[in-house]
């Protein structure tokens, strides 16, 4: 299930109860070559959030039709701690 996840940018993110987000990119262990996190991009927020959302909450991915289900609902997968890029 995790070689879909390398290359998932743009895939919708469902919940048990509906949409998230869309994935904005996947976050790589130093040493790895397969995420263990997605950044996702959540809609309907007015400041828009992106929540980092780990791998291990992945259900399901259909490459075909760019899905990935999730453990969890939207509220709580929103709800996440976000991404904040390291400024350099």
């Amino acid at each position: 299930m995790s070689a879909p996840l390398a290359q998932c940018e743009g895939y919708q993110v469902l919940a048990y109860d509906g949409l998230v987000g869309d994935v904005e990119r996947p976050l790589f262990p130093p040493d790895g070559n397969e995420p263990d996190y997605l950044v996702v991009r959540v809609r309907g927020r007015i400041r828009g959030r992106v929540p980092v959302v780990s791998t291990a909450l992945v259900l399901a991915i259909d490459s075909a039709r760019r899905l990935i289900w999730v453990r969890g609902y939207r509220d709580r997968i929103a709800g996440l701690p976000e991404h904040v890029p390291l400024a350099i």
